[in-house]
C-alpha cells in the first residue's frame, strides 16, 4: 500500500447555485476548462450518469465532516481525482456563501487508463483517505468489497476502508480477475480464499485468510455460476 504527499491541488470556486464562478490554473489544465466556460452550473460539465454522484458530493458540503476527500472517477478526462469540499462564508453580503472544491489528480499513482473495449476508466490500485494521508489499496491486497448503501466497504490490509462508488462500479474499474462476485452486496478475492463451507442451512460461505471480516455468504445463484472457480 503506497501513499502519496500532496504537492498540487486544483480549487474550484462554486456560487451558491452551484455555479463554476472560479478556478486556479492547475484546475484549469487538468480539467481542461477555460475562463470561456466559467458560469455554468456543475452539472453542464458532467454527463447525465455521473449526476447522481455530484449529487452526492455536493451534499457531503451540509455533512458533519465535509472535508474528508473522497474518490471520483472522471471518465470523459481519464482521470481520478480525490476532492474535497468545504463551504466559505464571505464578508460581503452581496455573496453569501461559496463552495471550495480542491482536488488532488490521483490518476498516475491509481494506474488509471481507458478500457478500449468498455471506454471507461479501469484502476490498478484504489485511492483511500487513511489518517489524514492518501494511500493507495493495490488489487492484490484487497481481501474483499462489500456495498454499503452509498459506499463500498474495502477490506485490506487489516482494515476496513470506504470508498463512494457502488460495488459494481468498482468491479468494473479493476481490470481483476481475481475479483469474484459472490453475492448481491460481496466480492471477493479469490487468492484470499482460506476455505469455504456449507452451514447446516445449506449456505454456502467464504473464510478469508484475514480475520477483518468473519466470512462472506455466497448466494445461491452465485453458487451455482462460480461452481469451477470455488473449488
Amino acid at each position: 500500500m503506497s501513499k502519496i504527499s500532496p504537492l498540487h491541488i486544483g480549487i474550484m470556486i462554486l456560487s451558491k447555485d452551484f455555479r463554476l464562478i472560479g478556478m486556479n490554473n492547475y484546475a484549469k489544465t487538468v480539467l481542461k476548462i477555460s475562463n470561456t466556460d466559467l458560469g455554468k452550473n456543475i452539472f453542464q460539465y458532467h454527463s447525465g450518469k455521473s449526476h447522481s454522484r455530484v449529487r452526492f458530493l455536493l451534499k457531503r458540503i451540509h455533512d458533519d465532516n465535509p472535508d474528508i476527500p473522497v474518490a471520483m472517477i472522471i471518465d470523459v478526462l481519464n482521470k481520478v481525482l480525490m476532492l474535497t469540499l468545504s463551504r466559505v462564508n464571505m464578508t460581503d453580503k452581496n455573496i453569501g456563501t461559496v463552495y471550495s472544491v480542491n482536488f488532488i489528480d490521483v490518476s498516475e499513482r491509481s494506474g488509471a487508463r481507458i478500457d478500449p473495449e468498455s471506454g471507461r476508466v479501469v484502476i490498478r490500485k484504489i485511492p483511500i483517505f487513511h489518517k489524514d494521508t492518501i494511500k493507495f489499496v493495490d488489487k492484490s491486497d484487497i481481501l474483499c468489497l462489500e456495498a454499503d448503501r452509498n459506499y463500498t466497504k474495502v477490506y485490506a490490509g487489516h482494515k476496513i476502508h470506504y470508498i463512494h462508488s457502488s460495488l459494481k462500479d468498482i468491479i468494473r474499474r479493476f481490470s481483476m480477475r481475481q475479483l469474484l462476485r459472490v453475492h448481491k452486496s460481496f466480492a471477493v478475492n479469490i487468492d484470499h480464499i482460506k476455505e469455504i463451507k456449507i452451514l447446516k442451512n445449506g449456505q454456502n460461505i467464504i473464510v478469508l485468510d484475514d480475520d477483518v471480516i468473519r466470512y462472506v455468504p455466497v448466494s445461491r445463484r452465485r453458487s451455482e455460476e462460480h461452481t469451477s472457480e470455488l473449488q
